[in-house]
């Protein structure tokens, strides 16, 4: 097409793609400000400038883009080219009115807004991931992440991300074991992983225990009759040996335990418009041998040699060293650990002096860097019935009027227990043992439960002015001694 044909054209083109709205377009000339979206097609007229000055027959461009923004004679003012909001999100841009090739009005200025549309799907910094969780990896705690990025303007919904998990291989009970946060695309275990996760069976190491083939041979011993076979030949060997290499220096990418589909998409997830981007996640399953055995429960005033074993940690690195503190930083502490992570009771334990203890363990490297996070172990001391109970006074007196009816309540006995509340051990009886002086039938009852004192018929003091009971309170045995007048 030639220079001649292209001007030529130009009027029809124009005429074509502006002929609707065209009046709402149309303004006089001043300083302006427009609003257009990216991707618009061309041509497409923006706004039209009316001057006022007799004698305008053209005007003058110039600025930040006029090679995709042209002006028309008639100040039609113009895309030639689609604007693209990732390279440039506003152009300013200076427009004179022309007579005859002189400036006979202006300048006035023109700054055109890109406006972002949702043209770019989001994308991972990374096709595959990889990543490491330990057994018993606490819900919600992120073991791993995954990063998406949008090119759209991130002050819109169109670069608003939102993480989500498309499926889990294997899923063998249909049972997600995995999350992934919406927002931070943050990957956790749920709480049925968090109890489901389990890592491949492999041969336990002690502190400093050697870690050789020379040493797996010795432990094969240990399970399985000597026999004649040359190691590298038995079948048995071979196969242990292969299983504890592999698990050893797994790799996540040649032989993941679990492998993630993982999806980002824009608009915030919540649109069927909603552009999207995808990634896979390998996972591999390490074993946790850092477990909490807590809580642990001990008899108070338990009788035996000290120091006593109570209970063992073990961190996942195996040259760790352990420390012990209690949480309460109070002054009475009968509790060690040793360089193998046994945690002793040093002495009797008394619940009434303190009923539970909060132990810190604290697992560092050769380094003295943190080999595993803090473990908090609770010891709770358990109630052995070792306190009678005690009446709040051994002797209780009792005022009632004569002829009171049947069933009146004379009074309530007083006592308690010092052993742990509800339980057994200060849970109390009462019985009467005697009444003095004694009559058929008896005068007075008791609630064996409540303690509650009532009279079984009317009194006269004629009779009897002062009653004694003599009333037992069991849990070992006491007696309350109580009169009445």
């Amino acid at each position: 097409m030639t220079p001649m044909m292209h001007l030529w054209l130009l009027p029809l083109l124009l005429s074509i793609a502006f002929g609707k709205g065209l009046e709402k377009k149309k303004g006089p000339f001043e300083n302006t400000q427009l609003d257009v979206a990216e991707g618009t097609p061309v041509p497409y007229a923006m706004h039209q400038f009316q001057v006022t000055h007799l004698g305008v027959n053209n005007f003058r461009l110039s600025g930040e883009g006029k090679e995709d923004i042209r002006i028309s004679q008639d100040g039609w003012l113009y895309l030639e080219k689609p604007l693209d909001w990732s390279q440039e999100d506003h152009y300013m841009l200076m427009v004179e009115a022309l007579a005859d090739e002189e400036v006979v009005d202006g300048p006035i200025y023109v700054t055109i807004n890109v406006v972002d549309v949702n043209n770019n799907a989001p994308y991972f910094n990374q096709s595959t991931y990889t990543a490491v969780v330990r057994e018993n990896s606490p819900t919600g705690t992120p073991f791993a992440r995954v990063f998406a990025f949008d090119r759209d303007d991130p002050e819109t919904p169109n670069a608003h991300l939102s993480y989500s998990l498309v499926s889990q291989i294997p899923n063998n009970h249909q049972v997600s074991l995995f999350q992934v946060d919406p927002h931070t695309g943050e990957i956790s275990t749920t709480e049925a992983g968090e109890k489901m996760l389990k890592a491949r069976e492999g041969i336990h190491y002690g502190r400093g225990e050697d870690r050789s083939i020379d040493a797996l041979r010795t432990k094969f011993e240990d399970y399985c009759p000597v026999q004649n076979i040359p190691y590298e030949e038995n079948p048995f060997f071979t196969c242990v040996e292969k299983a504890e290499l592999r698990r050893r220096n797994v790799d996540p990418l040649e032989d993941p335990d679990f492998t993630l589909s993982v999806r980002v998409q824009d608009l915030g997830g919540a649109s069927e418009t909603a552009l999207s981007g995808n990634a896979i996640m390998h996972i591999v399953v390490q074993q946790n041998l850092w477990v909490n055995p807590g809580p642990i429960t001990i008899k108070e005033h338990l009788k035996e040699s000290y120091p006593k074993v109570i209970a063992k940690v073990q961190s996942n690195e195996p040259n760790a060293i352990y420390t012990l503190v209690q949480k309460e930083r109070e002054l009475k502490f009968p509790f060690q650990i040793t360089e193998d992570g046994e945690i002793h009771l040093t002495e009797e334990l008394d619940r009434e002096d303190k009923d539970m203890y909060i132990l810190v363990v604290f697992a560092v490297d050769e380094n003295e860097q943190q080999a595993d996070p803090p473990m908090e172990i609770q010891v709770l001391v358990d109630d052995v019935n070792d306190n009678a109970p005690v009446c709040e006074n051994m002797e209780t007196e009792f005022e009632v009027q004569e002829d009171e009816p049947e069933g009146s309540l004379i009074g309530l006995l007083l006592a308690h227990d010092d052993d742990q509340a509800g339980t057994i051990n200060s849970f109390l009886t009462y019985t009467i043992l005697s009444q003095i002086p004694a009559t058929s039938p008896n005068a007075f009852s008791i609630d064996a439960a409540s303690a509650r004192i009532q009279a079984l018929r009317p009194l006269q003091r004629k009779n009897h002015h002062v009653y004694n009971l003599n009333i037992k309170v069991n849990d070992t045995v006491t007696n309350c001694a109580m009169s009445h007048t």
